[in-house]
């Protein structure tokens, strides 16, 4: 009796393990982060004697461009010449980002790899590239790691969260290989409509200005209390006033030296590099195309970025509504409350510190930076919700996917927190669609706090982040608090 038992058990416990493991297989789906740019270093020479990271410059790099710089920026300051430090400025410069650079027809000039390679993980697998790279390219490569992971899972489709530049990469993957394999796509602050500062840049739209950069910093200096606002006032108010000549001489500088600059720095070892022309907004594409390259001696790079541009840009939003017909979830994510960073003309844009968040959110209406849409403004969609935001900076009405787009307020650009990777694992995991409705905890616009690391429904409350009106009377407070004592 006792065998029969013990058989009988052995029986039931191979049959519910089989079971498990068949219902674990059956649902799971795998999921792939698409990095952004330049997640992995990239590496001359991998695994030989002459190994150097070439990408985020090793040390005494930097610290021999620093002493290259010091003199010759010393004598400038003092009233040298502008067309001898420019010369200066790009010989110390230059050689910390040599490596990286492509030839005119849009190869690498250097025996570049990455240093860490895709890795499967059951929590989610990473897929990382050369960021300079032809994304059609890379579109190859990630549809040979989306099958090795499927391979291992014994999945019939995955996920990808696609980050940043990852958002270009999923994008050509998705235009090349269809999306057949796919179950859900989130776009988090995605590049693939580009960036207005890289058009700017690639036009020649050089700009610099003192309460501009003060401005930048701040998006950095975080925290309420009272001396990290009083930090941040002195910062934003009274440094612009101080370095104001400095930094126009720099301006200045950039201005009178801008050919030089460009020509011996910027294109040489920017400007053929087929990753980055993804950047560059449709806008702008044609026009950077004749300001930063020749049409004969650079024909083979072109004809690469112009597929990204004139063959898969175009062809996005399209896609992406065919995928949601087609039962595939799709999402995006935004972040936004930060300026852009001060090198160009156009800096008055809403953005996460580095992209646009009228790109990055696929089209809402954004207000400038420091502004709101104003009092009388009127939704733009009447579709029978309200899309706007608490704090009046925000329309998703203009997005692709207006009900499916999330915005993070004070969040930079892919920064996350655990809250966060909460809304990620609701999309990916709800039964049935999940939209800005579908759970309270998710509504369409959230808010960031870096001070206790959380992401919570905007209130009228906690919309106001690091906004003039917070600063002012925490200072006012804070000042009347000294003379009290």
């Amino acid at each position: 009796m006792k065998k029969l038992l013990s058989f009988i058990l052995v029986f039931v416990l191979i049959f519910s393990c089989g079971a498990v493991a068949f219902a674990q297989g059956e649902e799971y789906i795998p999921t792939v982060h698409v990095t952004g740019m330049a997640n992995t270093d990239l590496i001359m020479d991998k695994g030989l004697e002459t190994e150097k990271q070439v990408f985020g410059a090793e040390e005494d790099d930097m610290n021999t461009m620093i002493q290259n710089l010091v003199f010759p920026l010393v004598l400038f300051l003092l009233g040298g010449s502008e067309a001898r430090f420019a010369v200066s400025l790009v010989d110390a410069v230059k050689p910390v980002f040599e490596h990286i650079k492509y030839d005119g027809n849009g190869e690498s000039v250097y025996n570049i790899s990455i240093e860490d390679e895709p890795e499967i993980d059951y929590d989610y697998s990473t897929f990382t590239y050369d960021w300079r790279a032809d994304p059609m390219t890379v579109a190859d490569e990630l549809n040979e790691f989306v099958e090795k992971v499927k391979a291992h899972y014994a999945a019939e489709k995955v996920n990808l969260i696609a980050e940043s530049m990852g958002g270009v990469m999923t994008s050509a993957y998705i235009c090349k290989y269809g999306y057949s394999d796919l179950n859900a796509v989130i776009y988090r602050s995605t590049a693939m409509y580009g960036l207005t500062l890289i058009g700017e840049l690639y036009t020649g739209r050089f700009d610099f200005e003192a309460d501009e950069l003060a401005q930048y910093i701040n998006n950095f200096m975080f925290g309420e209390s009272s001396q990290q606002v009083i930090i941040r006032s002195l910062i934003r108010y009274v440094a612009p006033l101080i370095v104001s000549p400095l930094i126009n001489k720099i301006d200045r500088f950039f201005e009178n030296e801008s050919e030089h600059i460009y020509d011996e720095f910027l294109i040489d070892i920017f400007g053929y590099l087929p990753g980055l022309w993804s950047f560059v907004p449709a806008e702008y594409y044609e026009e950077a195309k004749k300001f930063m390259l020749d049409e004969e001696e650079n024909a083979e790079l072109i004809e690469k970025i112009d597929v990204y541009q004139y063959e898969v840009r175009p062809l996005i939003n399209s896609t992406i509504k065919a995928m949601e017909a087609d039962g595939v979830t799709v999402a995006f994510v935004s972040h936004y409350g930060f300026s852009a960073i001060p090198a160009t003309q156009s800096k008055s844009y809403m953005a996460d510190a580095l992209i646009d968040t009228r790109y990055t959110s696929g089209g809402a209406t954004c207000s400038d930076f420091g502004k709101t849409l104003g009092d009388n403004y009127v939704q733009a969609v009447n579709d029978g919700h309200n899309h706007i935001s608490p704090d009046n900076i925000i329309d998703a009405s203009t997005c692709l996917l207006p009900e499916k787009t999330w915005f993070v307020k004070g969040m930079l650009h892919t920064w996350y927190s655990d809250d966060y990777r909460d809304l990620y694992a609701y999309i990916l995991q709800m039964k049935g669609e999940a939209t800005v409705y579908s759970n309270p905890r998710f509504p369409q616009f959230l808010m960031n706090s870096e001070d206790d690391g959380t992401t919570l429904p905007m209130t009228e409350e906690n919309m106001n982040f690091n906004s003039d009106k917070v600063t002012f009377a925490i200072a006012f407070d804070f000042i009347k608090g000294l003379f009290q004592k």
